[in-house]
């Protein structure tokens, strides 16, 4: 189990590479990582979510994504700097827009898998509705016809908030 997690720890710094700052410390790895991972699905969270995870888990993430950038030191991955680290071959714009492609694809499959939950999950509607509602800190008060129908009648009240969100947020 401590060798898995160990194993998916050091993955992170692959696939973060393309998306990686010129130089960079633990706290910013830790950033970045957040960062391309709330990109790679739709979510009800505003940007300062990654600040609020950073926060309430620093003590703990800091130390961990420093000893995933020190193993790629002595792996040769990074090299240390003055400031923390830096890529001694950084990908170049061909792998890093792949990396946002495949990103993109990945996106696309999860929000794809929406309609398994529709189709095996009991109170689906309502676990959606309380996500959206923890996440936004908005409250969600949904039609008799939003309710009845979801399918049919969410999608523009979704896309108003998925749109209203990003004007708010960038």
């Amino acid at each position: 189990m401590i060798a898995a997690i160990a194993a998916a720890r050091s993955a992170t710094a692959r696939w973060a590479r393309p998306f990686l700052p010129p130089t960079f410390d633990a706290a910013a790895f830790a950033r970045t990582l957040l960062e391309v991972s709330y990109r790679a699905e739709i979510r009800p969270e505003d940007d300062a979510r990654v600040d609020a995870l950073l926060a309430a888990e620093r003590a703990t993430l800091l130390p961990v994504m420093e000893a995933v950038l020190a193993a790629g030191a002595r792996a040769r991955a990074f090299e240390r700097t003055a400031d923390g680290y830096r890529d001694p071959h950084p990908p170049g714009a061909i792998a890093r827009r792949l990396a946002r492609v495949w990103f993109g694809w990945s996106k696309a499959r999860a929000t794809l898998r929406w309609a398994k939950y529709v189709a095996l999950y009991d109170g689906w509607l309502d676990y959606v509705v309380k996500k959206v509602e923890r996440g936004s800190g908005e409250r969600l008060e949904l039609t008799e016809r939003e309710r009845r129908w979801p399918l049919l009648f969410l999608w523009p009240r979704a896309l108003r908030f998925l749109g209203a969100r990003r004007e708010r947020h960038g």
